[in-house]
């Protein structure tokens, strides 16, 4: 016995809103967006029954309508919010809630019209796909019949933080601080900056900068040691990938590309989108103009990733056979199995799977670059250098990539410079030199009798100047009880009274025992 498809259900009905007012739902098929959902609410009162039938009545004649086909969506609603895109014309400037003279327009109202504007060439598929994720996740349910004048105000943003630091995620566990930091200050803060520009006659509120964030946890960078980095290698260049059509084959691009990853201080969406015009294997450099992710190539991520990437031998040997015989300047210089070019997100999975199968800790593809940077940082290259090849400033680069590949030879031999020997200690007379310190030292039984100091014949003062500032040129150890320095040039202790007897203009420690 078949299953027995569910019918689509296609109609209007009718529902009350917040205030009492009557509105009617609906699916419509709006030009360039796709099947949406949409809400009109009139200015009829739930409370009246006149006002009910009427709107119920409408509500039959539109589900007809949509039925049949023959629904028009100006004809019911000529200052309706979707009118724009049912005319000729793109999107107006203002929102029509504005342009009729209706009231302040909700963020959800906002919403539609602000994604429409942002869905065109030159921005990034990614930035879209946050904004998307975030909107219906995250603020429709809490925001979204707000107007805009009131979302960007302390109370409703603190309340907003506070509520989705409650929310549960996927995993049964709370939001990260950096999601949730995202989402309003990402977002949320995108989407009514642009709403203030779009319409400067409205006052919205922008008070984020109140708002206070806690401390997220900053990991750094995550880099391979040059050991792993060489067994992935390894494992890619034997590795055989299986056809579209059936069948296995070792395929090369992909080890070049693994391999320019590690050493050509790129990341992974600027190594997909190089083409064969930006390889010159004569001045051996590469040109990062671009950037592919998520099958969308754009400029890269900031201008100053813009940069000529100096290649080394090895690398120049690697990616000359990418470039075929009868290649065009335009044609991907890495590409898959398939023919199309190397998509990062695709070619994370079995990156990830080759760590498993080594036994490695998992580590992000983007740890390519990590490594590259580090092992460099390690052998000492020029940071200066190293900041023209990543396009990376070097203050991210001291704080991310510093410190952060641990090599235990490294270790040893800088600790080795920390821990010199120990100096002997030597004896003279009341005073112990001890690993360069300078501390008393008394013989046993000894009492405030200063003939019970012995100084042995064979001392020497140290001929030098140890208080430029003091009286004497040459200062001398102290040969009393205290262990001090001297700054005079009397052979006696500053702390007790010169002995009768004793001159101080002696220059040798032998007077002291006559």
């Amino acid at each position: 016995m078949t299953r027995r498809r569910r019918a689509r259900r296609r109609g209007c009905h009718v529902e009350t809103v917040p205030g009492g007012r009557l509105a009617l739902r609906f699916v419509l098929d709006v030009p360039g967006l796709g099947r949406k959902r949409v809400k009109e609410t009139t200015a009829l009162d739930a409370a009246n029954p006149e006002h009910t039938d009427r709107v119920n009545r409408l509500a039959d004649v539109i589900g007809a309508e949509i039925r049949n086909g023959t629904f028009d969506y100006v004809r019911h609603f000529p200052n309706g919010k979707w009118v724009p895109y049912f005319r000729p014309g793109q999107i107006p400037d203002r929102d029509p809630e504005l342009v009729a003279g209706a009231t302040t327009p909700t963020v959800g109202d906002w919403y539609v019209i602000w994604m429409a504007r942002l869905n065109v060439p030159g921005v990034r598929v990614s930035r879209l796909r946050d904004y998307g994720s975030h909107w219906p996740n995250y603020l429709r349910d809490e925001i979204g019949h707000l107007p805009l004048t009131k979302a960007g105000t302390f109370a409703v943003l603190a309340d907003l933080q506070a509520t989705l630091r409650r929310r549960p995620s996927r995993r049964n566990n709370t939001l990260t601080e950096h999601t949730v930091k995202n989402v309003i200050g990402g977002t949320l803060r995108a989407m009514l900056r642009d709403a203030q520009k779009a319409h400067p006659v409205l006052n919205i509120a922008f008070e984020f900068d109140q708002l206070d964030w806690q401390r997220t946890e900053f990991r750094g960078g995550t880099p391979f040691s040059e050991e792993e980095r060489d067994r992935l290698l390894r494992y890619y260049a034997a590795k055989r990938w299986k056809l579209p059509g059936g069948g296995t084959r070792l395929h090369y691009p992909y080890y070049a590309f693994l391999h320019a990853l590690f050493h050509c201080w790129m990341r992974p969406s600027e190594a997909a989108a190089l083409r064969v015009r930006d390889f010159d294997a004569g001045n051996r450099t590469l040109t990062i103009a671009r950037s592919r992710h998520l099958g969308h190539e754009m400029a890269t991520k900031n201008p100053t990733s813009q940069r000529t990437v100096r290649l080394s031998n090895t690398d120049v040997r690697v990616l000359e056979p990418l470039v075929a015989l009868h290649a065009k300047p335009d044609d991907y210089l890495f590409r898959g199995v398939a023919g199309a070019p190397i998509d990062p997100a695709q070619f994370y999975e079995p990156f990830c799977a080759a760590q498993r199968v080594l036994k490695m800790t998992l580590r992000d593809l983007y740890s390519t670059k990590d490594t590259c940077i580090s092992i460099a940082l390690t052998k000492g290259v020029n940071l200066t250098w190293i900041s023209r090849q990543t396009g990376v400033s070097e203050f991210t680069i001291r704080r991310n990539y510093a410190g952060r590949l641990d090599e235990p030879e490294w270790d040893e031999r800088e600790f080795a410079k920390l821990e010199e020997p120990a100096r002997p200690t030597t004896e003279i007379g009341p005073i112990a030199l001890e690993s360069g310190r300078i501390t008393p030292s008394y013989p046993p039984g000894d009492t405030d009798d200063d003939e019970a100091l012995v100084i042995p014949e064979a001392y020497e003062r140290p001929r030098r100047d140890l208080n430029p500032e003091g009286n004497g040129e040459n200062a001398s150890l102290c040969v009393g009880r205290c262990g001090w320095i001297c700054l005079d040039r009397a052979p006696v202790c500053h702390r007790w009274p010169k002995r009768p007897g004793v001159s101080g203009t002696s220059r040798d420690s032998r007077d002291l025992a006559n």
